[in-house]
């Protein structure tokens, strides 16, 4: 007790000499002291014995006038709007990059189609019934027009 008495006094003492200690009691009732002023409007004594009250600083109208404080209703809108334009912005970016992821991939479809079908291979397609049909040379450059129009649309 008498050490823990003797640390603080030392260490009260060494501060003393580099500026103003400053003395308050928390919301639990705790003394503290410190070196800088407590946060907020906190009544503050110096070791000197001066009684101090920090103002709160009050915000500025848009006429530079400082206003009130501005009530907690005020600040949950304000802070419910910031956080949807960082929703949106989000949603925004993560539909850019799933167009891109999109485009890629239909990209790389049809250009798999249009090398199959520039491919000279023969190519078949199912009918209603389900039966085979190939392409003859029309259905064959027909499809392969489409299929330059696809990959030069995707692909750009």
């Amino acid at each position: 007790m008498r050490l823990g008495a003797a640390l603080l006094l030392a260490a009260l003492a060494a501060a003393a000499s580099a500026g103003e200690i400053y003395h308050w009691k928390d919301k639990e009732g705790r003394a503290n002291y410190a070196d800088t002023p407590p946060p907020g409007n906190t009544p503050t004594r110096t070791l000197s014995g001066r009684v101090t009250e920090f103002p709160v600083p009050q915000p500025e109208n848009a006429q530079g006038a400082k206003s009130g404080a501005t009530s907690a209703a005020e600040e949950a809108v304000e802070l419910r709007k910031r956080q949807a334009q960082a929703a949106d912005k989000q949603a925004q970016a993560e539909k850019a990059a799933a167009d891109a992821v999109e485009r890629r991939t239909n990209c790389e479809r049809a250009r798999n189609q249009l090398a199959a079908l520039e491919s000279g291979q023969r190519v078949a397609r199912f009918n209603d019934k389900g039966e085979r049909e190939y392409l003859d040379d029309a259905q064959r450059a027909q499809e392969t027009d489409f299929a330059r129009k696809a990959a030069d649309s995707w692909c750009k």
